[in-house]
């Protein structure tokens, strides 16, 4: 019943938000007392904490797939913002801005555990594009972990629109890649957004 609850109570937080969804929803759409609730999930806090676990977890087996897919540096980026896109599809309003303005501890806790796996997947992949020389041998991975981390948190905090926050996260791998990449590297990029069909947003 645990599981079920975390399941249902993620999928309305995705389409609904954070806010907009009471323990007395979830109870309803559950089919269960909000007393039964209650006694799986003290408060609601707790109960988002599980949902954001799920989603983490959800999260990196994405990753993980997308390692394994036998793609190459570029098209790996390209397809994890595909996937990311496609997780928040439902979602009107950002869910790490929601996090951050109305569970902080939560956000926090998320951030942290968020950071590492990204830098995780941005390491393998920068030594991949590398390898196959679309990346530059010079590259700095640590300092691109970093600073690529620093732009995509500042805007999943600041920007309310999941839409506006998967336009410019998408502009952000655009760049990202860019400074990295060979001549091969660019032209590869170039026709992965063409393949992808992606849109870059014009700030």
């Amino acid at each position: 019943m645990e599981d079920q609850i975390v399941a249902k109570a993620t999928e309305m937080f995705i389409s609904f938000g954070f806010k907009n969804i009471t323990m007395d929803e979830i109870a309803k759409e559950m089919g269960i007392s909000k007393k039964t609730l209650y006694k799986f999930f003290e408060n609601k806090e707790i109960l988002v904490n599980e949902s954001i676990l799920k989603i983490q977890r959800n999260w990196y087996e994405i990753f993980d797939q997308v390692l394994n897919q036998g793609l190459n540096a570029i098209q790996e980026n390209l397809e994890i913002h595909n996937r990311f896109t496609s997780f928040f599809k439902n979602s009107d309003t950002s869910l790490i801005y929601q996090l951050k303005k109305y569970y902080p501890q939560v956000y926090e806790n998320l951030n942290i555990l968020e950071s590492e796996e990204l830098s995780r997947f941005l390491s393998l992949n920068i030594e991949k594009g590398i390898s196959q020389g679309y990346y530059r041998k010079d590259v700095n991975i640590k300092m691109y972990n970093m600073l690529f981390n620093i732009v995509t948190t500042a805007i999943t905090e600041n920007y309310r629109s999941e839409k506006d926050v998967q336009n410019l996260n998408l502009w952000a791998l655009e760049h990202h890649m860019r400074a990295m990449s060979t001549e091969l590297g660019k032209t590869e990029l170039e026709e992965q957004i063409k393949a992808y069909n992606l849109e870059l947003v014009t700030l």
